[in-house]
């Protein structure tokens, strides 16, 4: 669950949910997106990892070195958030990515600027997100006893897109998981 960005614009794709503004007299926007969860890889430290080489890293191609926060204790799992700077349009900005996992999910959310005006609503939007117990924890299917081939396991491949549209970039992720 979360609390919303009001009277920013909404925009729901199948795999996240974001909400933008952009300020065209001062030059400014802000997006936070909210993506859908995927299996945990086990741990706050593997998700956060995975997350931040594949909506950060490979969608803005940071210019400065990241700075992380330590693992961060929550009523439904753990958090890890970072902050990168990128250039954007040839100017500086910020990509921000809070990791968090419980229950076996993994649930990320990406906020990227060009001002510290929109800090408190990026800190807000984050600090509602909850995970929630699902109902029944899926339980993995069978696997069979016969192997008919050396790739046996759970893969995942994703893939991020990152396109210019007015003042700022839209950013856009489908991940595919397979067992």
């Amino acid at each position: 669950t979360y609390t919303p960005v009001k009277e920013w614009n909404k925009d729901t794709t199948e795999t996240l949910l974001s909400y933008s503004i952009t300020d065209k007299k001062t030059k400014t926007f802000c997006r936070i997106s909210i993506l859908k969860s995927t299996e945990s890889k086990g741990s706050i430290e593997n998700d956060f990892d995975s997350e931040w080489q594949e909506l950060i890293v490979r969608a803005y191609k940071p210019t400065e070195k990241p700075v992380f926060n330590e693992v961060q204790k929550t009523d439904s799992g753990n958090s890890k958030a970072g902050v990168v700077g990128f250039k954007f349009n040839n100017k500086a900005a910020l990509a921000m990515l809070t990791t968090m996992t419980g229950f076996g999910r993994c649930a990320s959310i990406v906020a990227t600027t060009n001002s510290e005006v929109y800090m408190k609503e990026i800190t807000q939007f984050v600090g509602s997100v909850k995970l929630l117990k699902p109902d029944s924890i899926a339980q993995p299917p069978a696997v069979s006893t016969v192997v008919h081939s050396n790739i046996l396991g759970t893969w995942r491949r994703g893939m991020g897109i990152t396109t210019t549209g007015g003042s700022y970039g839209r950013y856009k992720y489908t991940a595919y998981q397979y067992t």
